[in-house]
């Protein structure tokens, strides 16, 4: 998502219509996946509007990519919505070049559940998932 998507897009609205009373009425999508990335600086904005979207549309998947610059602004609000947070090490593979110099941060923020405990954070398989991603990065092999 670009930044103009995150207040729309990023929120499940594809377009909408006038209705019969004159007012705009969104038509919203209720599963999708959406991908933030935001520049460093604006990250904390970004996860603002992730945020309300996750709470406005429970039924979308995220995915939250930024390089860990500026991370005093966001990087505390990004562990409290995402399920899973794991970085990526600059040369690590070809799409993160070293050429970048600073670890790629990502998040993901999956669908919220429809009976307690409502969120997968903190459940033995995203646990094990978020184990494996981060042993992926730091194995040499």
């Amino acid at each position: 998502l670009d930044a103009q998507g995150w207040f729309d897009v990023g929120h499940g609205i594809t377009g909408g219509e006038i209705n019969a009373d004159g007012f705009w009425t969104p038509t919203v999508q209720l599963s999708g996946h959406y991908v933030w990335s935001p520049p460093p600086a604006a990250g904390r904005q970004a996860i603002d509007q992730l945020s309300l979207s996750r709470h406005k549309r429970p039924t979308l998947t995220h995915v939250f990519l930024c390089p860990r610059l500026f991370t005093a602004i966001w990087r505390k609000r990004l562990y409290k919505i995402a399920d899973c947070v794991f970085e990526i090490p600059a040369g690590a593979r070809y799409f993160w070049p070293s050429s970048k110099y600073e670890p790629l941060t990502v998040g993901l923020i999956l669908p919220l559940t429809l009976s307690y405990p409502w969120q997968l954070r903190r459940s033995e398989p995203v646990l094990a998932l978020e184990r494996a991603l981060r042993q992926v990065w730091h194995d040499p092999n």
